[in-house]
């Protein structure tokens, strides 16, 4: 709708708030206060028939007129500009949006950047006028085309509410997003809106609890310490945010127990095994590749926790394994 427009003559007022716009650093009720200032109407209108020379250039080859930077932002603008109604105010309808906690935005069928609300902003570390026509791919995940399975194009093809969770390894977390088409009178499709939520709690929480069952399970069923450690760190690194690169080893009694992948990187988190009042193991996690930095280096505060626990338990299996062959020997003599 936007790719293509007409030249056409600049207002003054149209230049003014070309102007403000070209700042960078406005903000939509910011913009509208401007404009009312100035005794020349509403924003909307204004908006609505922008078509200054720095909106749009000319090209000398197809002998058309394109957007600019600064008029892919006016047209993001007009679009949002839409959606007001009499009994909401701009200013309004912006905290609503902002006030959501989940990452909120809405592209058009180019994947281009219509609306972002602030918690969107923040995890990019980007001004909504920084994303505005930008498109979403290219900002979000640094690639020049979608990502796989990328709900947009789902939602695209079938007209449909699409909900798929999405792991890029730039973000160091999962987000479960759900987008929800916009479709026009004639069912042609206008827009999407896009609801990102991080769900990184959750699946560590169930990671550490599946884990932390699992070597209970094992401990049940294993009389052989030994074996009991490398069943033990065969399943370690399922239950870290990178199972792919990452590999594990403890050091006991002059032997080494480690997953097959295993190789020492700078990448390392360790706790020790105590037994008795002292240090008789330790347990490593290491990632085989670098990763975002997080709470400790490459890793979350709650696998610190998990490492931690895990050494514990395996402290305490020591001194309960010890305890019971005591106890069969004193009872053989």
């Amino acid at each position: 709708m936007y790719s293509e427009v007409q030249k056409t003559s600049a207002h003054p007022t149209r230049i003014s708030i070309i102007e403000y716009l070209s700042q960078r650093n406005a903000t939509f009720s910011e913009i509208q206060k401007h404009v009312d200032v100035m005794n020349h109407g509403r924003f909307g209108y204004h908006m609505r028939v922008l078509r200054a020379s720095e909106l749009i250039e000319h090209n000398l080859s197809t002998k058309k007129y394109y957007l600019t930077e600064t008029g892919w932002v006016v047209a993001g603008l007009i679009l949002i500009l839409k959606g007001v109604t009499k009994r909401a105010s701009l200013k309004e309808l912006e905290q609503t949006f902002d006030a959501i906690s989940d990452l909120v935005f809405i592209i058009d069928n180019d994947f281009r950047f219509i609306r972002v609300n602030k918690a969107m902003c923040d995890f990019l570390n980007m001004e909504p006028i920084e994303l505005i026509g930008k498109r979403c791919f290219e900002v979000v995940h640094g690639t020049n085309k979608p990502w796989p399975n990328c709900p947009h194009t789902k939602t695209l093809t079938t007209r449909k509410a699409v909900t798929e969770e999405v792991h890029d390894p730039k973000w160091a977390l999962p987000l479960l997003i759900t987008v929800s088409p916009i479709l026009g009178d004639n069912n042609e499709f206008v827009s999407s809106v896009h609801i990102a939520k991080d769900v990184s709690e959750q699946k560590i929480s169930r990671r550490t609890l599946t884990c932390l069952y699992s070597i209970s399970n094992l401990i049940k069923e294993h009389t052989s310490f030994e074996e009991l450690l490398q069943e033990i760190v065969n399943r370690i690194p399922s239950a870290w945010q990178y199972p792919k690169i990452t590999c594990a080893r403890i050091r006991f009694n002059g032997q080494q127990y480690m997953t097959d992948n295993f190789r020492e990187t700078i990448w390392k988190q360790e706790a020790d095994i105590e037994a008795w009042e002292k240090k008789v193991s330790v347990l490593e996690v290491y990632y085989l590749k670098e990763t975002p930095e997080l709470d400790e280096g490459p890793f979350l505060k709650e696998e610190r926790n998990l490492i931690n626990a895990i050494a514990e338990q395996l402290g305490r299996t020591l001194e309960l394994n010890s305890a019971k062959k005591q106890l069969l020997k004193a009872k053989a003599s």
